[in-house]
């Protein structure tokens, strides 16, 4: 399993070179991938992880950041071994669950599945939150025999899903309980009863504490992730219903101080006060939501775009069309095994059974999901017994209402999180339905008895094989990696606690003197700036500042057409002269730069990536969102670079987000020193209006 998964992926990775999704702008992070992305670089270089909401996904980025610098690359490789590592746990909780044919049908839907598949060029916390939480549940599976040690392993394993994505964490005293009941039996002490779960309880503080308490020290707030209160917030306001970044213009409003705290803290009491205000409306929300959460896993509810943001780009649709044609050919393998040991009538009835539940499933949209995941549960229990599914039945009823409670029980990133669940329990109902409808068929025309479970299963051969030669080779992986997470540990404390830092440059500020400067260097060194740069010595010339973007706003996230173009000012603009009005400014250049080769579409993308007639990059700076005629080098990625150009214009998505300026040249600064490297300097040389 874990070989197919890993082919899998890497053949999509090495397809999609360019990939462009929600996270992802042509393979470079975007909106919240810029978020993780840039906190793990300031991390590796000894900054420390500053505003991050949490910081699972950025710290094990910041592991390969420190010794091999930052690159897009590096995502896609982790998510390759993260999805094959997941694929290879979803097979080995079935098995362990059920039978190994469920557990071959749910592994290799998560091989396939497009709505994974989509996730492995991108910056996005839900794969490795997931990985953590499956690794979770199978420690309790299979702790019977050493229950006290694979608790508290377990319990480690939920608290990073938490410190990664927090959703599952509604789970804890659910599988505590179940801890308690698992040990439970005539003449055991209460002592010994309790304590896989107190050690269960034990792994999840001691992995989370220390998170708590800097998020405490550093910004004033007991909280996971710090825009749970933004989430929380939109969910009780009769005026958002979920999260969106308006609710930001509301703190604006109430002049509300631009800090981690101060914001949290006025989410925290607004939401409260609309409990209080309006109790029946939220109950209502997170009754509706929860609904909604049963029904997920379906294709009529998937095609909502209502519900369900970002159909073009999830992979949902796909999903559960290749689940129906994967459950469909399940359940005729099964049916002619049941043929062929047992009888016509068995391998049948097997078929009409299950494929009723199927049907009912596919085409019932309103309530067939939730009957066969009723019936599924149900037979489920029944056929493996209380101990083996409770504790997936609990992970799937608590991880909706988890996200019920804010919501947003139906967002494409939080079905990320629980469809591998659905889908286990949907192959078992198929399969143990039609079985046990086999079984009565059989008893009443007097047929053999059915094979066993362990008949039905595949030969161990195989795997017996493989087993005997490839334990060492694991362990040593094992060992290596455990290795390489301690030494990483080691350099990143030392690069954050050792009084060294990258920012060498944050306080340099360029007066207008040095800005003249800038001017007259380009328009000397480079002929072509000449009838772009205006000539400094005229009084009429001056210099600006963008307007800084609102507090905590990111890079748009919402999509929409491209409607409208971006009109190029200044010399870029063939009709108009050259403003008098430049920006020039001195930071740190992003690495998270977009390019676009000419005549690159965008059938839906925020405005500002759109086809333009030459080639074109765009990187965010501290103030503003630059568009550069040209490709940028990446010699000068991370350097303290010299922005020069002209202001355009708010972002085209909204004045919160900051503005954009059309920039012409880019020049880095000699090494260790305060004086421009112009002969590396990048300059606009595409041919904007016919200027240049």
């Amino acid at each position: 399993m874990f070989v197919a998964a890993f082919s899998v992926r890497v053949q999509f990775a090495l397809t999609h070179p360019h990939f462009d999704n929600i996270f992802s702008v042509r393979g470079v992070p975007y909106s919240d991938g810029c978020h993780w992305t840039a906190a793990a670089i300031d991390l590796a270089r000894g900054n420390g992880l500053d505003g991050v909401y949490r910081p699972g996904l950025s710290i094990i980025l910041a592991f390969f950041y420190a010794w091999l610098g930052w690159s897009p690359h590096i995502m896609t490789a982790l998510h390759v071994v993260i999805g094959s590592l997941t694929a290879t746990f979803i097979y080995l909780i079935a098995e362990c669950v059920f039978n190994k044919w469920i557990a071959w049908a749910a592994a290799c839907f998560f091989i396939f599945d497009p709505s994974q598949l989509t996730q492995i060029p991108q910056v996005a916390t839900e794969p490795l939150g997931l990985l953590f939480f499956v690794a979770s549940v199978y420690c309790m599976l299979r702790g019977e025999r050493e229950s006290v040690q694979a608790a508290f392993l377990a319990g480690i394993l939920l608290g990073l899903s938490n410190l990664t994505r927090p959703l599952t964490l509604f789970c804890a005293p659910f599988y505590a309980a179940y801890l308690i009941l698992r040990e439970w039996g005539p003449g055991g002490k209460l002592p010994k009863v309790a304590l896989p779960a107190f050690c269960f309880c034990i792994g999840v503080v001691l992995t989370i504490a220390p998170w708590l308490v800097r998020q405490r020290m550093v910004h004033g707030v007991w909280a996971i992730s710090t825009n749970l209160g933004e989430t929380f917030y939109a969910a009780t306001s009769p005026q958002y219903k979920s999260w969106t970044p308006l609710v930001r213009t509301d703190a604006d409003r109430d002049r509300i101080a631009p800090t981690t705290a101060a914001r949290y803290h006025y989410f925290m009491q607004k939401a409260a006060e609309n409990i209080r205000r309006f109790p029946g409306l939220y109950a209502g929300r997170v009754a509706r939501s929860y609904w909604e959460y049963l029904s997920s896993f379906n294709l009529n509810m998937r095609s909502d775009s209502r519900i369900f943001s970002y159909p073009q780009w999830s992979g949902l649709i796909p999903a559960q069309h290749l689940f129906f044609a994967l459950s469909t050919a399940f359940l005729l393998i099964m049916s002619a095994r049941f043929w062929v040991s047992v009888s016509a009538f068995a391998g049948a009835a097997f078929l009409v059974s299950s494929g009723a539940l199927l049907f009912l499933y596919r085409f019932e949209p309103r309530y067939g999901g939730k009957v066969v995941l009723a019936i599924s549960v149900l037979t489920s229990v029944k056929r493996c017994g209380w101990r083996q599914s409770a504790i997936l039945v609990w992970s799937l009823i608590t991880v909706g209402l988890g996200d019920a409670l804010f919501n947003n029980a139906i967002l494409y990133r939080a079905v990320l999180m629980s469809d591998w669940l659905f889908s286990i329990f949907y192959l078992a109902g198929f399969y143990f339905t039609g079985r046990i409808v086999s079984d009565m068929t059989r008893r009443a025309f007097d047929q053999v008895a059915a094979p066993s479970q362990r008949e039905m299963a595949p030969s161990n051969a195989l795997t017996s094989i493989l087993g005997r030669y490839t334990k060492p080779a694991l362990n040593g992986i094992a060992t290596s990696v455990a290795a390489f997470i301690l030494i990483s540990s080691v350099r990143l404390v030392a690069l954050n606690f050792a009084g060294v830092s990258s920012k060498e440059y944050e306080g340099i500020r360029l007066s207008a003197a040095d800005k003249r400067q800038i001017v007259s260097q380009l328009r000397e060194r480079f002929p072509a700036m000449r009838g772009i740069l205006p000539d400094p010595k005229r009084s009429d010339v001056k210099f600006t500042d963008p307007v800084l973007p609102a507090p905590t706003a990111p890079l748009a996230t919402k999509t929409r057409p491209d409607v409208g173009r971006v009109t190029v000012p200044g010399a870029l603009n063939k009709t108009s002269p050259p403003p008098p009005q430049l920006v020039i400014q001195c930071e740190a250049l992003s690495p998270l730069i977009y390019f676009f080769p000419a005549g690159t579409e965008f059938q839906q993308r925020d405005r500002i990536f759109k086809s333009r007639p030459y080639d074109y990059s765009i990187v965010r700076t501290g103030r503003c969102l630059a568009v550069f005629p040209g490709k940028i080098p990446k010699s000068l990625r991370g350097q303290q670079v010299a922005f020069v150009g002209w202001v355009e214009g708010p972002h085209p998505e909204g004045a919160r987000l900051g503005q954009v300026i059309q920039c012409t040249a880019i020049i880095p600064l000699l090494e260790n020193s305060t004086k421009y490297d112009y002969q590396h300097a990048a300059i606009a040389k595409a041919r904007v209006s016919g200027i240049l």
